[in-house]
């Protein structure tokens, strides 16, 4: 088993992208570009609907793609 622990969300954005072999299948599976995806990074402390979001995407579909 492997946990990791993360500081904040860009550390979580670059994770799932270095260890996604095809970073194009990785976007179509969670819904968002890396572009998208850094700039909800960039947003989540300032946005409550971004952070229910972000944890959605976390919970919901990364899963099934790391």
């Amino acid at each position: 088993m492997h946990i990791d622990v993360f500081e904040n969300t860009y550390e979580i954005a670059h994770c799932l992208l270095d260890k996604s072999e095809f970073p194009e299948v990785m976007e179509e599976d969670i819904g968002l570009t890396a572009v998208q995806l850094f700039e909800m990074c960039k947003n989540f402390y300032h946005d409550q609907f971004l952070q229910k979001n972000f944890v959605n995407i976390l919970n919901h579909k990364i899963g099934c793609v790391v």
